[in-house]
């Protein structure tokens, strides 16, 4: 990639970084896009839509092991320019933000 990819991809880290320490510490009851914005976010984020969410071989691409042995669907991505992505998961249990993907982004078809 870029300079310009990957000057947001530290960015992006950096507020999810920052989002899950406040998280963590109860400055965030849930996660939600806003509240990663909140952090520091400069970058579009959201979940995958419809389409992949309902396509067992476009959603099995965006799944991802986390440390604990259970494989998640990481379903929250943030857009970078020329079409990169950071694919993330929020585990609501731990209040962690793992991050799955960092790449062009996976295919739709």
């Amino acid at each position: 990639g870029s300079n310009t990819i990957l000057n947001q991809v530290k960015q992006a880290l950096g507020a999810l970084s920052q989002f899950a320490m406040d998280w963590q510490r109860g400055g965030f009851s849930h996660y939600s896009g806003e509240s990663l914005k909140a952090s520091g976010l400069q970058c579009q984020v959201s979940g995958e839509s419809r389409t992949v969410r309902d396509n067992p071989d476009l959603r099995q691409d965006r799944e991802f092991w986390l440390p604990r042995g259970e494989k998640k669907f990481f379903e929250q991505h943030i857009k970078l320019a020329y079409g990169y992505r950071l694919h993330f998961y929020p585990d609501t249990e731990t209040r962690t933000i793992f991050v799955g993907y960092i790449g062009p982004h996976l295919k739709l078809k």
